[in-house]
């Protein structure tokens, strides 16, 4: 039999994608693993106008929303918080201080100019990094080709900001029209200060009402090219039933993980027309 088509450059293969949440006032955050797709339908109630004689005049939509769904392997509680919309009271409890001699500095070659750097405060002994329970303490932050110390500025040629998707909770952003004027090209290397871990987070929740407040969520796959297909919801909330806390059994298989379902709904102060997503897909994107 011949085929029918020979159209087949828009075929997209399942590759999974990153889920980013956008908290109110807050920058995008990688939730981080997944299991299984990611589903999203956009959904509206339909009003068939029909006339008596000559069948349907138009068909007008309204109550347009996005409903969809993931399974969530990383059960961070920083994210759990920022998917709470408001629902959680996040607390975080410090462990004992480490000090400087017992960090492991660290060094890595070239950067993007305004584009964060995890930090990663290993300690030696274990060869793990700490989660900061507080802004972290830097000795020093040198660079290879910054003058005879290659000493950079805080707040001049770097600046430290809060951020969840970086395991120890902060990042690195450098400014390469600083003092130092410090190159992309450059190796880095940062030496901790004594430092304080966070030990333990607790998550709390519970009052007669709350007022839910929506965030953001944006999923994007990257192929091989670099190349991109990114869906941008602006105003979601999880559904109820969606934060489901679970003990699995020793004779079960597979993680734990979060059922997590939610809705988009339009953001009036987006421009009309625009108000519930926006989808992107670089030419080629496979």
């Amino acid at each position: 039999m011949p085929i029918q088509t020979t159209i087949k450059g828009y075929v997209k293969y399942k590759d999974g994608a990153k889920v980013e949440i956008l908290k109110s006032g807050g920058s995008w955050t990688d939730a981080g693993a997944m299991k299984g797709g990611i589903n999203l339908t956009i959904d509206y109630t339909e009003d068939r106008q029909a006339s008596s004689n000559a069948g349907i005049m138009r068909t007008q939509i309204k109550d347009m929303k996005v409903n969809g769904s993931f399974n969530l392997l990383n059960l961070d509680p920083s994210i759990l918080e920022q998917m709470g919309g408001g629902l959680f009271t996040q607390t975080n409890t410090a462990g004992s201080q480490i000090l400087s001699a017992d960090f492991t500095s660290q060094v890595f070659t070239g950067f993007v100019a305004g584009v964060p750097v995890n930090l990663v405060p290993l300690v030696t002994a274990t060869g793990l990094p700490i989660r900061f329970a507080s802004a972290p303490v830097i000795t020093s932050v040198t660079g290879t080709g910054t003058g005879a110390s290659g000493l950079l500025a805080v707040n001049d040629d770097y600046t430290i900001i809060v951020d969840h998707s970086s395991a120890s909770g902060y990042s690195i952003v450098f400014n390469t029209a600083g003092s130092a004027t410090v190159a992309i090209t450059e190796t880095i290397t940062i030496v901790w200060g004594n430092n304080t871990p966070n030990a333990r987070t607790t998550l709390t929740a519970g009052t007669s009402t709350k007022v839910i407040t929506p965030y953001g969520l944006r999923f994007t796959h990257t192929d091989s090219a670099g190349l991109i297909r990114q869906l941008t919801v602006y105003s979601v909330t999880t559904n109820t039933g969606g934060f489901n806390f679970g003990f699995g059994g020793a004779d079960e298989e597979g993680l734990e993980e979060m059922a997590i379902s939610f809705t988009g709904e339009i953001d009036t102060t987006l421009t009309d027309g625009a108000q519930l997503i926006a989808y992107v897909e670089d030419v080629g994107a496979v």
